[in-house]
């Protein structure tokens, strides 16, 4: 009977607790931040109401202000706290210093400094001067859709219609807050500078969203680290082969394949696109075996649907392991993943089996694996 094991990328509950904390701090804060701006644009209009006076809309902004910086910073912490990326504090605060998915992290942490910088010049403003605090505070409308790309690069729920139509409708409070704006200007100043801006804002989120989040294999290139594109999956412990081997009638050698051995594998990783998902692909050489022969091969085939936040929701898997030079074919499927950390169960014609432990180290740049191969009886 089919069940599926759930295979946590970094291997414990904490993990996955932080990665929805960073999901929800994340969405919250752009909600946030968005009615800040919101607030900040209509708010030389002098907006005021009998129920509503100057001061409390000027009380209610400087307040959405303060939350929308509170989850940032909770968005940040669960961030580094996440062993899923390890992403460390240093990122959090110098762009362009994490090896995971560097630019659009790095805008994160861009927007994170501005809004670091908006909170402290707000402290001492009495010494800066009102023009001066006023410049830099300019700095929010910056900060939107800084934080508006950084979400939908990095995020693992940026092809999730919810996202989308969440970061839409911000985008759009602020465009309609921005023409309510402009329809007050003073004779004299021409608005054109800013419906451009302004035209040209969604225009460039939406052909990212269709050119990235939405295109095959973004988590890739996107600069996911090739070690985590197989993390965070469910894995079917009887799934289908996704390939298809004509069993062999050569009788086995003499040597018993059940034996257990250790050998050193190199090779390459591929991930590719099908009409039905995506397929991974690992080959692998064997170098030692049974009896220290060489000449062995082991290849890993995983097919399934890509995740935003990199890796597969896995439907299939294949495990090919020809132990030494003129062995048998051995196949089976694997029955367990953690990040680089693979298990499998393979079977030879004669009903031998063996259980594998493979453990990759994979260079991201090259896409070149390497590592360890345990074998053992079941």
């Amino acid at each position: 009977m089919a069940h599926l094991l759930s295979i946590a990328a970094a291997g414990t509950s904490a993990s996955k607790a932080m990665w929805y904390a960073t999901r929800g701090t994340g969405a919250v804060a752009l909600l946030l931040l968005t009615a800040s701006v919101v607030l900040g644009i209509l708010g030389p209009l002098r907006l005021a109401s009998a129920r509503w006076p100057r001061f409390a809309v000027a009380t209610l902004h400087r307040d959405l202000s303060l939350l929308a910086v509170a989850f940032v910073l909770l968005h940040v912490a669960t961030t580094v706290l996440d062993s899923f990326a390890s992403v460390g504090w240093v990122a959090m605060v110098i762009p362009f210093t994490s090896s995971y998915r560097p630019l659009w992290l790095s805008l994160g942490t861009i927007a994170f400094d501005l809004i670091l910088a908006l909170v402290l010049t707000s402290l001492i403003r009495t010494r800066l001067g009102y023009r001066r605090w006023r410049g830099i505070h300019w700095l929010a409308y910056a900060s939107w859709p800084i934080a508006a790309f950084h979400g939908l690069g990095t995020g693992s729920d940026a092809s999730q219609l919810w996202l989308l139509a969440l970061t839409a409708a911000c985008l759009g409070a602020i465009l309609a807050a921005v023409l309510v704006r402009l329809g007050q200007l003073p004779t004299g100043i021409s608005p054109r500078p800013w419906l451009s801006l302004s035209a040209a804002t969604p225009m460039a989120l939406v052909v990212f969203v269709l050119a990235g989040p939405l295109s095959p294999n973004w988590a890739k290139r996107a600069g996911t680290p090739a070690k985590l594109l197989f993390g965070g999956v469910k894995l079917p412990a009887t799934a289908a082969a996704t390939t298809q081997h004509a069993s062999s009638s050569t009788p086995p050698p003499a040597s018993n394949l059940s034996q257990p051995f250790n050998a050193r594998i190199d090779g390459t990783v591929r991930q590719s696109s099908t009409a039905g998902g995506a397929l991974v692909d690992i080959r692998l050489a064997l170098h030692g075996g049974p009896g220290g022969r060489g000449g062995g091969a082991l290849r890993i085939r995983m097919a399934g649907q890509p995740l935003p936040g990199g890796g597969i929701q896995m439907t299939g898997s294949q495990v090919d392991l020809t132990p030494s030079a003129g062995a048998p074919l051995m196949t089976g499927s694997l029955t367990s993943l953690d990040g680089s950390q693979l298990t499998a169960q393979v079977i030879a014609a004669t009903g031998a089996r063996l259980n594998l432990h493979v453990q990759l180290q994979i260079n991201p740049s090259t896409d070149a694996a390497s590592g360890e191969l345990s074998a053992g009886p079941e």
